[in-house]
């Protein structure tokens, strides 16, 4: 017959040789009067909390992008600086590609009122966007603040 002592070390050994990939459940066994199961407990909520709280979230559904955002989707550019507006996940953005981290540093734009825009994070955050738009509805150019990009392609 085992001791709890031993079986906690033969069910620590197991564990290392079983992969997360082949399976999830786990059997624990301690004494509660010479240890401490809150421990393990807070231990495993830790590590499988997150996990257990994606699998079982509601999908979030995307937003539907505006049609006419897509005349303002493009690259922009003013002495060499560019900066690109595109939907994704039914939101328009702007990203510079020469940033340091493209994705992360990019700039959601909420709409704000006729061919104007909301930059939300950034350094920008809070000033308005404005695109100028020719006879049919396609942007030329935008500015913001002190600024303005020319329309590349």
């Amino acid at each position: 017959m085992h001791s709890i002592g031993s079986a906690h070390a033969e069910v620590r050994s197991r564990r290392r040789e079983t992969s997360l990939a082949s399976t999830t459940d786990r059997i624990l066994l301690i004494n509660g009067y010479d240890a401490e199961p809150t421990v393990y407990v807070n231990q495993a909520l830790s590590i499988m909390g997150p996990a257990i709280a994606k699998a079982m979230a509601r999908p979030k559904p995307v937003p539907e992008a505006d049609p006419a955002w897509t005349n303002y989707t493009g690259t922009y550019e003013w002495k060499h600086v560019e900066n690109q507006i595109m939907i994704v996940d039914g939101e328009l953005i702007m990203i510079s590609p020469e940033a340091a981290t493209p994705w992360e540093s990019r700039v959601r734009l909420a709409p704000a009122g006729p061919q104007t825009f909301k930059m939300v994070g950034g350094g920008s955050d809070g000033e308005l966007l404005k695109f100028e738009v020719d006879q049919t509805g396609k942007a030329t150019r935008f500015a913001t603040g002190s600024y303005y990009r020319i329309r590349k392609q």
